[in-house]
Formats: C-alpha cells, structure tokens, sequence
C-alpha cells in the first residue's frame, strides 16, 4: 500500500527527494510532459522515478510534439524508471515497449485507461486490457455507484490494478482502491493534475485516522 507522488517540475522532484527519506510507502511519478525535453532526461536520471509518464494534450497531459519524439522521450526516460505509463490504445504503444525494452530490460510497461466522461464499467475490457502488460491504471468518471462497486470488485480480484474514480464526488476510491488491493494510489505535491486528487498531507491524514 504506497503513495505515488505525482512529480510535475524540478521544485517538486528536489521537495520529493528530501521527502522520501525515511518514507518508504512513497513512490513517485514522473510527468515528463510538464518538462522541456532536456531538462525531463536530466531529472529522471536524478530522480530515479517509479514511474515515468508523457501524456498527450488529447489524453489530459501536455505535450505536442509527433508520436516519434514523444516515444524517444519516454523510452529514453524510462532507462532510470521501474514503469513506464503508456495510454491504452495510443498509436506507439508496440514501438515504444520494443524500444523502452531495448534501452532498459527491467522496464515493466503500466497500462492507463483514462475517461473524463461517465462511463460503465466493463471487467472483460479491463481484464483483456490487464493481460497484455504489467499493470493496468484506470481512472474514469462513473455513471452511478453501481459502477464504482465493480470497479472495486476488479481490483480485489487481480493483481497490479491501480482503480479509482475521478471527480470530486468520487474522491473516496482513491483511498479505498488501496484497500481493496491496489498496489498504489497517485497524490499531490502541489496542484491536483486530476479531478479528485488528493495531495499527500490529506492522504496521509486519512490513512493514519483509519490505522
């Protein structure tokens, strides 16, 4: 049961660093989409990220460039990282595996699925989803409660799902994902970068009010 600090700029990798020490339910995510290319190469080598993700303008993230460079940027990344997230679906998702594989053996590819519009939850589409990587992130907007319980379902029933539901009413799974199973969920160091989120300090809070 960790918590995964997600990790937008150079301040934030410095503060995580000093914050980590003693701490080892923390983990971190590396956003390389909310650095220049250089800099992102540079910090993840510091850093030495859990997790290394560069999302899209399309997929809630921030960069722009061709699919090429944003494949090289991850792949080049992911040599200092243990996973490297990859959207579900997006057009390098083979090429990038093949080339982040060739760059670092140990990578192990996480999986996201994210939805910013209701939906119902399908466990034969996640669960297909789930058996071509390692781990499987999903994070969407319910339509109803009925959604969220099999959801929660899901992740009590396999391995390395990380589930939760966005938005501020649906905040709770975030903790109670951890509960059911899952190996980890993401907080803040700063701003929220998704609905919902919670940082650190609150997450923190809650868990030791439910020790």
């Amino acid at each position: 049961m960790k918590l995964c600090c997600v990790v937008t700029g150079e301040e934030e990798a410095e503060y995580y660093a000093k914050l980590k020490r003693g701490k080892d339910y923390l983990m971190c995510e590396l956003r390389i989409d909310m650095l220049p290319c250089e800099r992102a190469k540079k910090v993840a080598q510091v850093l030495k990220p859990d997790i290394v993700t560069c999302r899209r303008k399309e997929e809630g993230g921030l960069f722009e460039g061709s699919e090429s460079k944003r494949c090289a940027l991850l792949a080049e990344c992911a040599k200092y990282a243990k996973y490297a997230d990859i959207e579900h679906g997006a057009e390098i998702c083979k090429r990038f595996e093949n080339l982040a594989k060739s760059k670092n053996p140990k990578i192990k590819i996480l999986k996201s699925i994210h939805s910013f519009s209701p939906e119902s939850f399908s466990k034969e589409r996640f669960g297909d989803i789930l058996s071509e990587c390692d781990a499987l992130k999903i994070a969407i907007v319910p339509n109803d409660i009925s959604d969220v319980l099999a959801m929660m379902d899901f992740v009590s029933r396999n391995r390395n799902v990380i589930a939760f539901a966005m938005g501020k009413k649906w905040k709770f799974t975030r903790i109670m994902s951890l509960f059911m199973g899952s190996p980890w969920t993401y907080v803040s160091l700063g701003r929220p970068v998704a609905p919902g989120q919670l940082s650190l300090q609150q997450a923190e809070e809650i868990l030791w009010r439910l020790k």
